[in-house]
């Protein structure tokens, strides 16, 4: 039989205190922290207090006094059963939406969405709404604590500790790992775990004991316990200092999904599950209620500060995520406590109760409409002032339609509201039907607006346009036909007595139809998320770093060898440094991620109001937790505006246009008004010795970082000053960051602003860190122009063509045996391949590099086979690939004894590569043999081989936004196999010629052309011979060379330096002029002798050339 009895309302005497005292304790410590008057290290001393005392003491001494009989059991599996499927649901999630998969995040995520803060917050709210009716609720957090800390954490922690095996054999390919001895290091940390270890000890002493502590241990944990409500919450307080500051799109989505999780998911899950397993006693429902209400206020607590612990110190994307998790999740979690307190025991309503709640929701709707219509006015005017972003997105468009819909809603509640009573009751039902369709309108387009932004970020835009009449039909016909479906259905099921709510005005037939609409939406924008977030995170982590080089590159062998410098095309290429989306994120893609967010809030929006329709189809009580739901779903669904301004008025570019034009406003009528900034004053740090950065702190940063990795001289600020507080140089983030703005001010640093974050690097030469800092965060933007250029299905040209020094055969005979070896690649192999260098032998041509084109999908991948194409069969020989996974823009040259040898370049990842390989021609079994790897990775480097000594010179690479060459001079005797170094070449360059006046008493290195880069990023040919002085150590320029382009080649034979140029009309390459490097003279092309030596090389008619700029890989 269900009982009802006249349980009061918590009073707010209890309540409101009891809430005041939290949120001003935690206010507290924030201002504390704010304030500087607690630095870093007292807040870690102060958090081993609270984690290794405090805690403990109070959960000893609880465990040990709670009567165990007097326990609800099923209360307490069905809170394990909810926790669980919370931790097993976000990490499922996890799983299948981010990429690459990170187990960290996986355990991390789970322990964040289900570790409530349960003593210093959640508690003594408990207490106080549960004094009079059940005051022996607030045992059951002491009795909740374990199921986290013992059962689920662990698991958490295994996939955290699982992550930092995978990272470390990762960086260390050779090391193995136990996976036992994993599992024992997670249960030996969590065995010395003293709030662990507390617990087993309460349980042990509660029964030997007979749940009475000895009042001398009594007398003594009693002050430790009771410290440790206050401490924790004022250390939540100092944590929540300077989580905001810095907010990217990956960490603003994650944290959103992750506070919804634990504040609205998991109490409904919770209340539910404890609805279900929890009996009734003697029949009274009551009981069973109170018990999901507890659920329910239990479930709203926010993540635990503990959390942030749990995160590795190396993984610092993840420990931003904890930390403003921890922060959205408090913020959160007020105004729903304080609500939930509020209503948690009212049980079923009578009529006049419910009646007075429902006229209190539609007062309530008809104010936030209000403001709804002023947000959705707000963000219209700023869409229609800002009309380049419909030419940026056509998205836009369908956002107008959206906010459209958001101001038709709201103008219609506004009018519904004064005018309805006044109405005939034939006239009413056509109203209400009207509100219906508009609401639904709304759902449906958000949907709509979900779809287009899936297709526009997965697809294209193209494809986005062609598929527009989808999201018409399903914004405006699918919601027509419903509404009209619930008028002609619901005619003989509406009551007499029918609610005034919109959600039930037509009776089940409403509840069940919108029900299964809202569900098809939830599900379509749920995929959508998805899928944009499995995109997002697969471009994110391709790896790109550098750019294109010579496309038909002749590298340099020391003789029989042509090499233009880049084609005519190319000349007049600007080639502009493309800064990534990380760096320089586009408005487009910017504009993109706000709309994300909105689908997102939209999502969220649905599932509370599908909660409310399952409620009534599946409940019949009304008590105040619906009544809670229902407030909720009213709210978000007529402030939808309000979302949307939120949402874009984020964005400066929507609110400053609005500015300016009442700026304007206000000049015309005489005002005028100037907008500054006020100066900030911060203190002086010159005269501190402490914070000496030549003498002190670079040295110290750099011996600190040199330990580990170059890229570690570089992070963002908030990083910087967390390692100057760390490391004793300043007491707080306070002084920390006025440091760090003296460091920028004063210019001691290296800085770059990537999506306005600024990174920073204390070493006086950073290129090598800002390289290797660089090489991971410019890769996006390059390898998405790689990735979504569409080949050609033909053939493309060799990327650099390399003769062997002992060629005996004439250039025809080269061109011929060329062209019938791509032929047979492409014809009997039927591989389309791009971006391939060619290796020419006496009687074999080999094919080596580059990366395939898929015929039938256009998909790229890295060649599982290089070839070896003999002229004597006349057969393709498969050889095993050059190493380096689709290697591309390598130098490449021959020695006198047929042994290719390869240097650096990129593979198909685009990471730069120090490699140096070879492969010994003569051998019965090709195999690539690896030699000494290069100082530094370099791609497009000048190489050649000479007397048996390997010379590598310039090359280049992105620093920055920038192209930079090197002057890197290496040479390597392969009898000795070391390396050595030069001068290096001033100014540095890519692609020069290398060779050898060897008629001398002591050879002479020559070095010839070249390209470097000016400041816009366009290639500049140098033209200039130098020589090495040996004496001097040191390069000299010994003349220039005549009206050197992009589009000349150079080549040397014989102490011979030839100046070629390409015809077109012939596809020939013609000497022009011709140097003497004895002599030291030019010849003009009339003086020049016609001889074998001469070389005209053709460009092969039925080769395409796709790839005429040498630094633009993602066209190909």
């Amino acid at each position: 039989m269900n009982q009802t009895s006249n349980i009061p309302l918590v009073s707010d005497e209890d309540l409101y205190p009891a809430l005041i005292q939290c949120f001003f304790i935690i206010s507290a410590g924030y201002i504390a922290g704010q304030l500087n008057l607690l630095t870093n290290t007292h807040s870690i001393g102060l958090s081993r207090y609270i984690s290794n005392f405090a805690l403990p003491a109070i959960i000893f001494k609880n465990l040990v006094d709670v009567q165990f009989q007097s326990v609800s059991w099923q209360f307490l599996t069905a809170v394990l059963i909810g926790k669980t499927i919370i931790f097993f649901l976000t990490m499922i999630l996890t799983f299948i939406a981010e990429r690459p998969r990170n187990f960290a995040n996986m355990g991390e995520y789970a322990i964040m969405t289900t570790q409530s803060n349960d003593f210093p917050l959640i508690y003594p709210i408990i207490e106080s709404v549960y004094k009079q009716t059940h005051p022996e609720f607030g045992r059951y957090v002491y009795l909740i604590a374990p199921i986290q800390l013992v059962i689920l954490n662990p698991i958490g922690f295994f996939f955290i500790e699982l992550q930092k095996r995978f990272d470390e054999q990762q960086k260390h390919r050779g090391k193995s790992w136990n996976k036992f001895q994993l599992i024992s290091t997670v249960f030996r940390n969590i065995s010395r775990n003293p709030i662990v270890i507390c617990t087993l000890l309460g349980v042990i002493f509660n029964l030997l004991l007979k749940q009475h502590l000895p009042y001398l241990i009594e007398y003594v944990l009693t002050p430790i316990a009771q410290s440790f409500s206050a401490t924790a919450l004022f250390y939540l307080g100092l944590t929540m200092v300077g989580k905001l500051n810095r907010l990217h799109a990956h960490l603003v989505i994650t944290v959103f999904l992750l506070s919804m999780m634990k504040s609205i998911i998991f109490p409904l899950i919770l209340r539910q599950l404890v609805f279900f397993l929890v009996k009734p006693e003697n029949e009274n429902l009551n009981y069973t209620l109170d018990y999901s209400n507890l659920g329910f206020l239990y479930g709203t607590a926010p993540t635990a500060p503990s959390v942030v612990f749990y995160v590795p110190e190396s993984n610092l994307p993840l420990q931003a995520i904890a930390s403003t998790g921890l922060v959205v999740s408090t913020l959160l979690s007020g105004p729903i406590i304080l609500v939930s307190a509020k209503m948690i025991n009212l049980r079923t309503l009578d009529i006049k109760i419910r009646e007075s709640y429902e006229i209190l929701l539609m007062k309530t709707k008809y104010d936030v409409s209000i403001m709804s219509l002023c947000c959705t006015i707000i963000v219209l005017i700023g869409f229609c002032l800002r009309h380049r972003w419909l030419k940026i997105s056509f998205i836009h468009k369908y956002t107008l339609i959206f906010v459209g819909l958001q101001i038709i809603l709201a103008i219609w509640t506004i009018v519904i509201h004064h005018v309805k009573g006044s109405l005939l009751s034939t006239t009413s039902p056509l109203l209400d039907i009207g509100s219906i369709l508009i609401a639904l309108t709304t759902r449906t387009w958000a949907t709509s607006l979900s779809i287009a932004l899936m297709i526009t970020i997965c697809y294209s835009n193209q494809l986005a346009r062609r598929y527009s009449w989808i999201y018409h039909v399903f914004g405006w016909t699918v919601s027509l036909c419903i509404s009209l479906i619930i008028l002609f259905c619901s005619s003989s099921d509406r009551s007499k007595e029918a609610s005034i709510l919109e959600t039930e005005k037509f009776g089940k037939i409403q509840i069940i139809l919108s029900t299964v609409l809202l569900v098809i939406c939830i599900l379509i924008n749920t995929i959508s998320l998805l899928r944009i977030a499995r995109r997002t995170f697969r471009l994110k982590h391709d790896s790109i770093n550098n750019r294109s080089h010579n496309n038909i590159d002749h590298s340099n062998s020391g003789t029989n060898e042509i090499r233009p410098l880049i084609d005519d095309d190319d000349e007049q290429t600007d080639i502009r440094p493309i800064i990534p989306a990380e760096i320089k994120p586009s408005e487009a893609d910017t504009q993109l991620f706000r709309h994300g967010i909105l689908v997102a809030l939209l999502t969220i929006d649905a599932i509370i109001c599908v909660s409310v329709l399952l409620w009534l189809i599946l409940a019949h009580d009304r008590n105040g937790i619906y009544y809670e739901l229902q407030f909720l779903d009213t709210v978000l669904l007529h402030g939808q505006g309000i979302i949307t301004f939120l949402v874009f008025a984020l964005d400066a570019d929507l609110l400053v246009p609005i500015t300016q034009k009442i700026i304007k406003l206000f000049h015309h009528c005489g005002f005028n008004i100037n907008c500054c900034r006020d100066d900030v004053n911060t203190r002086s740090i010159e005269n501190n010795d402490s914070l000496d950065l030549e003498n002190r702190i670079r040295p110290d940063f750099i011996r600190q970082s040199n330990m580990n990795s170059p890229t570690e001289t570089i992070f963002n600020g908030n990083q910087f000053c967390q390692w100057v507080i760390t490391n004793g140089y300043v007491e707080n983030e306070y002084m920390a960051q006025n440091y760090f703005q003296q460091l920028l001010d004063h210019k001691q640093a290296y800085i770059k602003k990537p999506n306005l974050k600024v990174i920073h690097c204390l070493s006086n030469k950073c290129d090598n860190c800002l390289n290797e800092y660089f090489e991971k965060n410019l890769q996006l933007s390059y390898n998405q122009r790689f990735q979504n250029h569409k080949d050609t299905l033909e053939m493309g040209r060799p990327n650099a063509v390399v003769t062997s020094p002992n060629i005996t055969i004439n250039d025809d005979q080269m061109m011929h045996m060329q062209d019938d070896a791509i032929k047979k690649l492409k014809n009997e192999k039927k591989e389309i391949r791009k971006r391939y260098a060619l290796m020419q032998m006496n009687d074999s041509v080999f094919i080596l590099g580059g990366y395939i084109v898929d015929a039938k999908t256009g998909q790229k991948k890295a060649p599982e086979n290089d070839y070896l194409y003999s002229n004597n069969t006349k057969e393709l020989i498969e050889l095993p690939p050059i190493p380096g996974n689709g290697r591309m823009g390598f130098g490449l040259a021959a020695t006198d004894d047929s042994k290719i040898i390869s240097v650096g370049g990129h593979n198909f990842n685009y990471e730069t590569m120090s490699n140096v390989n070879m492969l010994d021609t003569k051998l019965d079994k090709f195999e690539w043999r690896n030699l000494p790897y290069m100082p530094n990775g370099s791609i497009g480097p000048g190489v050649s081989v000479i007397d048996n000594v390997l010379y590598v010179i310039g090359g280049f690479d992105f620093i920055g936004n920038e192209i930079v060459c090197n002057g890197d001079v290496l040479l390597m005797d392969l009898e000795k196999k070391q390396w050595k170094t030069l001068a290096d070449l001033d100014p540095p360059r890519a692609r020069p010629l290398i060779s050898i006046i060897d008629n001398k008493d002591s050879p002479t290195l020559i070095v010839a052309g070249g390209y470097n880069f000016d400041e816009k990023g366009k290639a500049a040919p140098y033209g200039k011979i130098e020589e090495y002085d040996m004496e001097k150590k040191k390069w000299k320029v010994v003349v220039d060379i005549p009206d050197f382009k992009t589009s000349n080649g150079l080549a040397t034979k014989n102490n011979k330096l030839y100046l070629m140029d390409n015809t077109n009309e012939t596809g020939e390459n013609q000497i022009i002029k011709e140097y003497n490097l004895l002599t030291r003279k030019w010849e003009s092309s009339h003086d020049i002798k016609q001889s074998k030596d001469r070389h005209n090389v053709k460009n092969q008619a039925n080769i395409k050339n796709e790839e005429s700029d040498p630094n633009e890989d993602g066209k190909n």
